[in-house]
């Protein structure tokens, strides 16, 4: 089983804007990750995030963060249904899968500005086919307090100590994260503030995840956990994504890096809580040794080639994923 807890359409930015970006960060951005080549690769499973941002939504629909979000799931889901690959609705989606030998797409939302401090908007994306929810994104919402703002964390970066923010869930926040208990909605804690984890924690019966992340041991980085954070996660039976990003300082430089996180982390707490979440299609630049969609077999070579057996291997590369979603289900 190979899996990716933490990736984004081609597609997610409209078009002509995707062109803006890519010239903007030619010299970085990675060639698009394909959907349609998940099978080619043989990634079984892949947690696909769309945007819950206005920033992105306008494009989708002009002054409705909500009924753009609601066009932008549409489309992603036609994308799917065109290259027939099984849209997970729960855990017999994944035997189905097997059954089938297709891939398996997991929707999700990466932040949940859209929802304004309306609950039963869950139910509505939970209709349309979203299982999984990423609570902040690149600004403090309804939610909760992101870890630190976007301008720090990519433009001042090379040159600034960057500036973390604080605060964790609001009330409507718990209320939230009991409504996708209740769903059984997974939870993604990436962006979120360190006091916005551990409030999530101790409110959630079901485990998290921390989608693209790392150690802040092995670097301190304010995407990264610290071993507090790790180790609570952990307890919950969370997951933990590896995330091969790496851009202007920052991150994970090439795969000596990424073995350096994966054995940190197996140390501190268990192999059984690392995952890998690659943000395909979403990040700016990444490590040497990640750069197109078939390097999925790099990661696994490495990792083998580090000393993680082929059980270890097999687990960080897409067990733990399907242990994790038989856990909420």
């Amino acid at each position: 089983m190979r899996a990716d807890i933490h990736l984004h359409s081609s597609k997610m930015i409209p078009f002509p804007v995707r062109i803006l970006h890519n010239f903007r960060h030619r010299k970085t951005i990675l060639p698009p990750f394909h959907l349609k080549n998940m099978k080619k690769i043989g990634l079984n499973f892949a947690i696909i995030n769309g945007i819950g941002d206005p920033m992105l939504n306008r494009f989708y629909s002009i002054g409705n963060n909500f009924r753009g979000l609601k066009n932008q799931i549409k489309k992603l889901t036609k994308e799917i249904n065109k290259f027939d690959n099984i849209i997970y609705d729960n855990f017999k989606s994944i035997e189905k899968g097997i059954e089938e030998e297709k891939p398996v797409c997991f929707l999700a939302i990466e932040g949940a500005d859209f929802l304004e401090n309306k609950i039963e908007r869950l139910q509505e994306i939970y209709d349309l086919g979203i299982r999984g929810l990423g609570l902040v994104h690149f600004s403090d919402n309804c939610i909760g307090k992101i870890n630190t703002d976007i301008v720090s964390m990519v433009v001042k970066a090379k040159f600034n100590k960057i500036q973390e923010t604080k605060g964790g869930l609001t009330d409507f926040g718990r209320d939230v994260v009991k409504e996708m208990n209740k769903l059984h909605m997974e939870i993604d804690l990436a962006h979120g503030s360190s006091e916005m984890i551990f409030n999530v924690l101790k409110i959630s019966n079901q485990p998290v995840m921390v989608s693209h992340t790392g150690a802040r041991s092995i670097q301190d980085f304010s995407r990264y956990l610290t071993d507090e954070e790790i180790i609570a996660i952990s307890q919950k039976g969370g997951l933990i994504g590896l995330w091969p990003f790496y851009f202007r300082g920052k991150g994970m430089k090439n795969m000596e890096d990424f073995i350096a996180h994966a054995k940190y982390i197996k140390n501190l707490v268990s192999v059984e809580n690392i995952a890998l979440g690659t943000d395909a299609n979403g990040l700016p630049g990444a490590m040497k040794g990640y750069k197109f969609e078939k390097d999925i077999f790099n990661i696994e070579k490495s990792l083998l080639n580090a000393g993680f057996d082929k059980k270890e291997t097999s687990k960080i590369m897409g067990d733990n994923i399907i242990d994790f979603l038989k856990n909420i289900s």
